[in-house]
């Protein structure tokens, strides 16, 4: 068995693996990580970069675009990203293993080095890597409601809905989150017929019912079917079509396809975790606040860690550096829930940050709402639909909570993600020059009203 010793093993290159790998090697240690699968994990391979790559191409669809050609822009882009990371890691010394990893039984009783088998497909001689400090981001999968996996045969995850050779003429989205919502469009704007099967009352309702309620006119638009209220209980296929019995009615939704999007689950499996063993909980690697599993020199980041309140990529992006100023410096930032950004990628994008719209420091707080509708640049490029509203404390008039429903809105949500660190308050927010002609001025309009009662377009 080949052996080797670094200062610093990451597993998994996803959106928190390999971050944590480069700015561990840039700040002077011997580094390698362990991929099984594609550099950039879920996220640059089946999730985030090929959706917004779709979502891209089937808003600026022509008599002439096709499935095919849309689909390889995808690819393209996948393919192009992934060079990228093997770039900075082969730039950044760092030592790839494409590999599968796991703990074995014997050899990390050390409390100093942890001992990690690298398994490689088409190596016929295993790896033993010791190494002082283990990360383990090994994200996510999605998840399927344990009532439903015995049906799981006849139905698409976002892992293979990206593979798909033609566009179904009819599909079935059950779960009625961010996801469900950016793959309804999609498809939509393909011409299926699409129906989406939500169990909650509301559609993205852990955004809030404002934007729920308005996201609810957006679908209609796309004249895509909205079940709201709507459990799961069976799944059949039947000829060519595949039905979906819900708990509201007798008579099944009827599809070509079915996707489910509900939610993620955490990634640990087959790494042996049980032989040190880590403490776990509901499939989360049990973290302490910097990251730390039950043994000092074994972290967790991203998906897979008990501090992963939100799955989301730039939070997994977050927590490597946080992790790497922990172990090489020893230092670490301050990080609050409510300053993480989300955005929903449709069309207006849906991007909000601050507290939740039913948290009580929301509820006291002053607000204003301004529509996008009189805005140049929005009225210029036909994107009118939406509004930007700002939730300020009354007495230090800090913001709290902004939601920016709008063309670009993930674009620029940072400018109050920022405004919440820096703890800026709406008077500054208001004096601050936004450029001419943007959909951003509306910022300004809105900050300017809460203000003073008054803005130049309102």
């Amino acid at each position: 068995m080949d052996e080797a010793y670094v200062d610093i093993l990451v597993i998994g290159a996803g959106p928190a693996g390999y971050p944590a790998a480069i700015k561990g090697a840039q700040s002077g240690k011997k580094v390698a990580i362990i991929e099984k699968k594609d550099l950039g994990g879920t996220c640059l391979n089946v999730g985030c970069i090929p959706s917004k790559s779709l979502l891209y191409h089937t808003e600026h669809l022509s008599t002439t675009s096709s499935f095919q050609d849309i689909s390889k822009k995808k690819s393209d882009a996948i393919v192009t990203l992934r060079k990228g990371i093997n770039y900075l890691l082969k730039k950044n010394k760092i030592t790839l293993y494409e590999a599968e990893a796991y703990f074995p039984l014997e050899g990390n009783h050390n409390p100093d080095r942890n001992t990690v088998i690298v398994h490689a497909k088409n190596e016929t001689t295993n790896t033993k890597i010791t190494a002082k400090n283990v990360i383990i981001a090994t994200g996510s999968t999605p998840a399927i409601h344990p009532s439903l996996m015995k049906y799981k045969e006849l139905m698409l995850t976002t892992d293979y809905i990206f593979s798909l050779e033609k566009p179904p003429k009819s599909i079935i989205i059950i779960g009625g989150g961010y996801i469900g919502l950016e793959m309804a469009t999609v498809f939509a704007r393909f011409g299926s017929k699409v129906t989406i099967i939500e169990a909650l009352d509301a559609p993205v309702k852990e955004l809030g019912p404002t934007i729920s309620t308005f996201m609810q006119e957006e679908i209609k638009k796309l004249k895509i079917d909205l079940r709201l209220n709507c459990k799961v209980e069976r799944v059949e296929k039947k000829n060519n079509e595949k039905n979906v019995f819900v708990s509201t009615q007798e008579k099944p939704f009827s599809a070509e396809e079915i996707l489910i999007c509900t939610g993620r689950t955490p990634h640990a499996d087959n790494l042996g975790l049980e032989n040190l063993p880590l403490i776990m909980k509901n499939e989360f690697i049990q973290v302490n606040e910097q990251f730390q599993t039950n043994f000092p020199n074994i972290y967790a980041i991203g998906d897979v860690s008990s501090k992963s309140r939100a799955m989301l990529a730039h939070v997994a992006s977050d927590q490597a550096e946080a992790v790497i100023d922990i172990i090489c410096h020893n230092t670490t930032h301050q990080r609050y829930e409510h300053h993480i950004p989300a955005v929903v990628y449709t069309l207006p994008e849906v991007a909000v940050v601050g507290y939740g719209e039913e948290n009580q420091i929301v509820k006291k707080a002053q607000n204003i709402k301004i529509p996008v509708a009189s805005n140049g640049k929005a009225v210029a490029t036909e994107n009118t639909s939406g509004f930007v509203q700002i939730f300020w404390d009354k007495d230090t008039h800090e913001i709290v909570r902004a939601v920016i429903v709008a063309k670009g809105a993930g674009d620029m949500i940072s400018t109050f993600t920022l405004a919440m660190i820096a703890e800026l308050t709406i008077e500054e927010i208001a004096r601050t020059i936004f450029p001419h002609p943007t959909i951003s001025e509306v910022i300004k309009e809105a900050a300017s009203v809460a203000t003073n009662g008054k803005a130049i377009h309102v």
